[in-house]
């Protein structure tokens, strides 16, 4: 399943099945409470728990980014902190960022490369949707 949404960095489109293999459980299981950080160029760390056992579950999942920054959702470089610092470095300096989960999500996808035009769209529609979901959860 293709999936697009925003980070607090980012606008992030990736694909994930939502499933992981859990040591515990031996198996590959449904994840719940899934969080995300971006990790390398083409790549997205996804977290969540098993459905199972509740153990812990990591998956790094192909993914495209967009910035958030300029006007359009032109596509982002996401830097490889590896090459510019060193392994050892890189390592400290991505486990201390934090994750997130992903906000105003679209599963109405067709690829991971889209144009920034398409990316603005699909993402202000999915602000609005959410605006519209959080006014109609305040007035009942």
């Amino acid at each position: 399943m293709k999936v697009l949404g925003e980070l607090p960095s980012h606008v992030v489109a990736f694909e994930s099945d939502f499933k992981g293999h859990c040591l515990k459980c031996k198996g590959k299981r449904s994840i719940r409470n899934e969080v995300y950080k971006p990790y390398r160029k083409h790549q997205i760390l996804e977290k969540g728990t098993c459905i199972q056992c509740g153990c812990i579950l990591r998956n790094f999942r192909n993914a495209v980014f967009y910035s958030k920054v300029t006007k359009g959702f032109p596509r982002a470089v996401v830097i490889d902190l590896n090459k510019m610092f060193g392994k050892h470095r890189a390592r400290r300096i991505h486990s201390g960022m934090k994750y997130h989960p992903l906000r105003n999500m679209s599963l109405a996808i067709e690829s991971l490369d889209m144009p920034p035009s398409l990316v603005a769209s699909m993402i202000i529609n999915a602000r609005n949707r959410s605006s519209n979901n959080q006014v109609d959860r305040v007035v009942v």
